[in-house]
């Protein structure tokens, strides 16, 4: 038996020295990412372009045009900003932009701690006046994008006329899920439910096929001042995020677009958290039979069944519904849960 202790009392000791060694590696893993991350900073021209990127998504030109240098330079300032985790890049086509990244704390921080002390620093604040300038210019031709859009979206408005209710039901939905950390609206479109939703969330992706309303998106939404909202080029059915990314995912008018809409529901259901929630807003079974050449919709609207069996396939669970009605078109307003967080919430209630 003292044998057996002993061993016992051998083991636990091996586990104690195991645990302190696990946490000195973590504590000096913290150290060295800290250190990278001030050295980076330490340097002049890094530092204003991580200024200009917490402004603003800005392409590897952009930056140039600004900050006066050469394109080796500043990729080769905007790789080591990679690298230590200060910066993130996505493509929209053939662009590539850069935004600060909002997700890790000492990110979050530093944004905070670079905020109170930019309007100091006369380079800094030169840096950005040059670039909205610059936006400035850009938003007037975005302007023209969203005019056009605009008018081609006139021809379907009573379409449209029930979205004031679907945005305010989203926003009362955003109001009752409390802070959102990470929202995706897939479909984003010219970025209208991601500017009204924007107050609701600590980051937000948008994702559209359509390069013209991105560029509309984009431009709405630093006009607004949202710098923690950011939209991609993406398409409904593969969105470049991995699994279990968004706490809060949206799919506005998007199913009535798809050849596959429970793919599509299923994507969704892929990028959400298992805490998460999903809001789907599409038009019901309609008579409307031009609506697919005039709206370029794929489908006569949905049967509440039908959605259902896709989202039961997605392992999605219905929580909440409601309908809108707008001109004699009926759009249903689906909730989901992924079926985890349904089950683990009926376990909660017979205890």
């Amino acid at each position: 038996m003292s044998l057996i202790l002993q061993h016992l009392a051998y083991l636990g000791c091996f586990i104690d020295l195991k645990i302190s060694l696990i946490k000195e590696l973590v504590k000096e893993k913290e150290h060295h990412t800290m250190h990278a991350i001030f050295s980076a900073l330490g340097e002049e021209t890094r530092l204003r372009i991580f200024c200009l990127c917490k402004e603003a998504e800005l392409t590897l030109t952009d930056l140039c045009q600004v900050l006066g240098q050469s394109q080796p330079r500043v990729s080769r300032h905007l790789r080591i900003l990679r690298q230590v985790g200060l910066i993130e890049r996505h493509a929209v086509g053939q662009n590539m932009f850069f935004r600060a990244l909002r997700r890790e704390p000492l990110a979050l921080d530093l944004l905070k701690l670079v905020e109170r002390h930019a309007d100091r620093q006369g380079t800094l604040k030169e840096d950005v006046r040059r670039m909205q300038a610059m936006l400035d210019i850009r938003a007037s031709y975005s302007d023209s994008l969203e005019r056009d859009i605009t008018r081609a979206d006139e021809a379907a408005d009573f379409l449209y006329s029930t979205d004031e209710s679907a945005f305010a039901l989203l926003n009362s939905l955003a109001e009752q899920t409390g802070t959102i950390e990470r929202w995706l609206d897939i479909g984003c479109g010219s970025g209208a439910l991601l500017e009204a939703l924007a107050v609701h969330c600590v980051e937000a992706v948008g994702v559209d096929i359509s390069k013209e309303r991105i560029a509309v998106a984009r431009t709405r939404l630093n006009r607004a001042g949202h710098k923690h909202c950011s939209v991609q080029l993406g398409d409904m059915y593969g969105v470049p995020s991995p699994d279990q990314s968004f706490d809060f995912v949206t799919l506005h008018r998007v199913l009535i677009h798809a050849d596959e809409p429970a793919r599509a529901l299923a994507e969704a259901a892929r990028l959400l958290t298992d805490q998460g929630t999903l809001a789907v807003i599409d038009y019901a079974s309609h008579a409307q039979q031009d609506f697919g050449e005039r709206f370029g919709h794929k489908w006569p609207g949905f049967e509440r069944a039908d959605l259902l069996t896709w989202a039961e396939a997605a392992d999605l669970i219905l929580v909440e519904q409601t309908g809108l009605i707008g001109d004699g078109v009926t759009s249903h307003v689906m909730v989901f849960h992924k079926a985890a967080k349904a089950s683990q919430a009926g376990d909660q209630n017979v205890a």
